[in-house]
């Protein structure tokens, strides 16, 4: 039970975001624009950042682990299994993370918004994929949510 909660404590932290952003701006639209997107408002700003977080938090924990040991299990695998298996890694943690943002938005707004859900779990694991795989990623971490954070406020300005 405790590797179970420890496993999808991420999934579970962005259900609670979720729930103080519901609580905090009941209107859809704001919502969904703190969520997905970002404003320039300092607060928002935090949401978006704890929420990105979780969402690459559950990638590197699900996709780094294998990349930095890929030798190993090369050998014991092949380069052909290998792939599929960092393949499956990778869709599973997202698809987990799709149909968790589904629900609690459903669940909280009676709405869904597909496209900045979707869009964002692209582009964050598009960049979880290209970031530089070392021991060590909070480096990577942190220039990877400023990424994150300018591409969001950039297309909320060109939004609105």
């Amino acid at each position: 039970m405790k590797k179970i909660i420890n496993r999808f404590s991420n999934y579970f932290i962005i259900i609670i975001i979720s729930i103080v952003l519901y609580t905090i701006y009941k209107n859809n639209n704001y919502y969904f624009t703190v969520k997905y997107l970002t404003t320039t408002r300092v607060i928002e700003v935090m949401y978006s950042i704890l929420i990105n977080f979780c969402f690459f938090k559950i990638n590197l924990d699900n996709y780094y682990y294998y990349i930095l040991n890929r030798n190993n299990i090369i050998i014991r695998l092949g380069k052909n299994k290998y792939t599929l298996y960092i393949i499956k890694k990778v869709i599973r943690s997202i698809l987990i993370l799709f149909i968790i943002n589904i629900l609690t938005d459903y669940v909280l707004l009676n709405n869904i918004n597909i496209l900045l859900l979707v869009s964002n779990i692209i582009l964050i694991t598009t960049i979880i994929i290209l970031m530089p795989k070392r021991k060590e990623y909070n480096n990577e971490l942190l220039i990877a949510l400023f990424i994150i954070i300018f591409f969001k406020v950039l297309l909320y300005t060109i939004l609105n």
